[in-house]
């Protein structure tokens, strides 16, 4: 909307919003026997990154890090991968932190969980009115404490969400807004069955 990164001279006022379909939540999780506690503590330290170009990557890391006056070059070795192949670095003790924009529970939690008792780095107050400053459209949100209970996260999390939208051009014509309303409608346990919570 704004016209901003490839959407430079873009600007838009024309977006139809169709549908909302579930919070994408950010998660920063590092073993629980680690000293790291924010991310600035992960300065000069080896992280598995989202691949570039994943949202993932440049709205939940680099801003995060943006905010908290640091860029990727601040971090230590840096491999990039998907989900599964982050997970799997911070198993081996390649990394040492791994993040995604995902849902609850995220599979990558639930993985490395499994492997090590695991902490989830908060996203605090200031953090969060630094991060809406660059984009409004994040919201907080609370992980529960019960959710990854086994994992070894036993409090709640504070950190925030950017909401998974589906939009269309105002030129798309009405019927076409409308069938692909009704299609998820009609197949909305389609999509709950995506996740539990």
């Amino acid at each position: 909307q704004k016209g901003e990164g490839q959407f430079a001279g873009k600007q838009t006022d024309k977006a139809l919003f169709v549908a909302n379909f579930y919070p994408n939540v950010w998660q920063l999780v590092v073993p629980a026997s680690s000293d790291i506690k924010s991310i600035k503590d992960l300065k000069g330290k080896p992280v598995a990154l989202p691949s570039r170009g994943n949202t993932s990557l440049a709205a939940g890391w680099e801003y995060l890090l943006k905010v908290n006056d640091m860029t990727l070059n601040d971090l230590g070795p840096k491999s990039y991968g998907p989900v599964s192949s982050n997970a799997e670095s911070v198993k081996n003790r390649q990394a040492v932190a791994a993040g995604w924009f995902t849902t609850v529970p995220a599979s990558f939690v639930l993985d490395l969980g499994s492997a090590m008792p695991v902490r989830m780095l908060p996203v605090t107050s200031d953090e969060l009115a630094a991060l809406r400053k660059i984009n409004s459209g994040f919201v907080p949100h609370t992980i529960k404490s019960g959710i990854y209970k086994e994992q070894g996260v036993t409090e709640d999390i504070q950190t925030f969400q950017s909401p998974t939208v589906l939009v269309a051009s105002s030129k798309t014509p009405a019927e076409v807004v409308y069938k692909i309303t009704k299609a998820i409608v009609e197949g909305r346990e389609e999509f709950g069955a995506v996740t539990s919570v």
